[in-house]
């Protein structure tokens, strides 16, 4: 197994910051956007596809996404945001 990093904290503060009233980087924050987030969390990272807690996804560092909804097929269609 890894050696446990706090940067899968980072992303999931990205990844709820929009949810929460607090001051960017205070620690209010950075505790509302991190609460849910724990090791067992970090180590079943693959039981949530569509979460990316991690720089690569899960502890393998696989940086490859399950999810099906850019394909081939549509890629064309994508546009900004």
């Amino acid at each position: 197994m890894k050696k446990f990093s706090p940067l899968p904290f980072l992303f999931a503060s990205f990844l709820v910051a929009c949810t929460h009233n607090h001051e960017k980087g205070s620690p209010e924050h950075i505790s509302a956007v991190t609460e849910n987030v724990d090791e067992d969390r970090l180590v079943h990272a693959d039981d949530s596809p569509g979460d990316w807690l991690s720089y690569g996804r899960n502890y393998s560092e696989d940086r490859f996404s399950s999810l099906t909804g850019i394909r081939k097929d549509n890629i064309g269609d994508l546009g900004l945001a």
